[in-house]
């Protein structure tokens, strides 16, 4: 499958990316990664670190060695999806959910996490009047976030106890929904086979699961900053006040849960540029953006009668500045270490593969997927010194690795096998770790 349009390097390309020599590169990329947390003693766990050391060499040889008639027999995933697509998607959200619960329950409980379980606790047992009584108060959430996710997961408590991993249930439900929305959006973009790809190329990015099968705020931002862009780019198929509205709410729910989702402006507002069919229907896109923004301006009033909004801008403001003022080795730390484990440094080839694949076929549909990962990347790269921030982002990069596979062939399969057994890898280091020093801070 090539893409066409002409490329100044086509040829380059298609000799540097062979399906052997992405094997090899991913294997030798996630040694490297492996090698440099034992060098720096980053992890608290590096007792594991020789047992994943092997395991990575004994998955890249035997993806390595299988001959092309084992992958020939499989010949998934299918060139279409059937008419009743709708049980393979089902079959498909519930392996992912039994992934999910079962490193769920085997995951240790995150700083953050227990901070987010702490005031859901206080909607719990309180209820909403002692909570936001003395919202300001909260550690952790009272001075840097809004309201919603707590108070979803207070109410949650009051009717499953206290109870962690049936909370991560809750989570898990949010992960299986943002897979499902990559591939929908996928789908809708270019076909089905990308669809499929690109969520598994989701799931094997470390922080899907890490982050996505715990009780934070992350993923039900992703979850809704996919759904935000599906329910709007759907408005493109006609003029329909009920979905503007939809997506309206979508995207102010993500607004009062964490304020990154101010992010999805911007990859709106080039969405519009870039689509003349959504430029047809700006009254209903008007709609959208008034409806999310008085439900963040409802919040924000309500958090200035609490003395909140002042602590919430100094906090946005100083982790704004961690990097711009002054700050470089903090992104430097987030860019060179931490973003790499969060996306997986072996997904590195299939990242530039498919950004090469999307300047070289330059389709309309190629151009939304990029318009919704730069804005977000470079924003969040020059501000917030954090991997979780570029969450929102992830559905996206996903999608871009997955038009590079499709061009593969069914050399794709190995591919996706290898970079899910690498994954695996990185979870179970992940599962109980945590940072024991860095590479570029004191």
């Amino acid at each position: 499958m090539r893409p066409e349009g002409g490329f100044p390097f086509a040829g380059v390309l298609e000799r540097v990316f062979r399906p052997r020599i992405l094997l090899a590169v991913m294997t030798a990329l996630q040694l490297l990664w492996l090698t440099v947390i034992w060098v720096t003693g980053a992890a608290s766990n590096a007792w594991k670190l020789p047992y994943l050391a092997g395991h990575t060499l004994v998955a890249g040889g035997l993806v390595y060695v299988l001959p092309p008639r084992f992958w020939s027999r499989l010949r998934w995933p299918p060139p279409a999806l059937p008419s009743h697509r709708r049980p393979i998607i089902l079959a498909f959200a519930l392996a992912v959910a039994t992934a999910g619960i079962a490193y769920a329950s085997f995951q240790d409980v995150l700083t953050d996490e227990r901070f987010l379980l702490q005031a859901s606790e206080i909607v719990a047992q309180q209820g909403l009047g002692s909570f936001f009584a003395d919202y300001r108060g909260i550690k952790w959430l009272g001075g840097q976030h809004p309201p919603l996710i707590p108070m979803v997961y207070g109410f949650a408590m009051r009717l499953l106890g206290t109870n962690v991993l049936a909370l991560r249930g809750i989570a898990t439900a949010v992960t299986v929904g943002t897979v499902v929305l990559t591939y929908l959006l996928a789908e809708s973009w270019f076909d089905s086979r990308v669809g499929l790809v690109a969520a598994l190329c989701l799931l094997s990015m470390p922080y899907c699961l890490r982050m996505g099968t715990a009780v934070l705020t992350d993923m039900p931002v992703t979850f809704l900053f996919a759904l935000g862009l599906y329910l709007t780019c759907r408005l493109s198929r006609g003029r329909r006040l009920g979905l503007s509205l939809a997506a309206g709410i979508c995207i102010g729910l993500g607004l009062v849960s964490k304020y990154t989702m101010l992010l999805i402006y911007p990859v709106l507002f080039c969405f519009f540029l870039a689509d003349r069919r959504l430029r047809r229907v700006w009254p209903q896109i008007t709609v959208t953006v008034i409806t999310s923004a008085s439900i963040l301006a409802a919040w924000l009033l309500y958090a200035a009668s609490l003395d909140a909004v002042a602590s919430h801008a100094r906090t946005v403001s100083r982790y704004a500045g961690a990097v711009t003022g002054g700050g470089w080795r903090y992104g430097l730390e987030m860019l060179g270490t931490e973003l790499p484990s969060a996306l997986g440094l072996y997904n590195l080839p299939l990242l530039l593969l498919g950004g090469l694949w999307l300047l070289r076929a330059r389709t309309k549909s190629d151009l939304l997927v990029l318009l919704w990962v730069a804005p977000v990347m470079a924003v969040v790269a020059l501000t917030l010194p954090d991997p979780r921030y570029f969450m929102p982002a992830f559905p996206g990069l996903a999608i871009l690795m997955a038009r590079g596979l499709v061009g593969l062939g069914q050399s794709r399969q190995r591919i996706l096998l290898l970079a899910l057994l690498h994954c695996a890898g990185a979870l179970y280091l992940f599962a109980d770790w945590y940072r024991a020093s860095f590479v570029f801070l004191p």
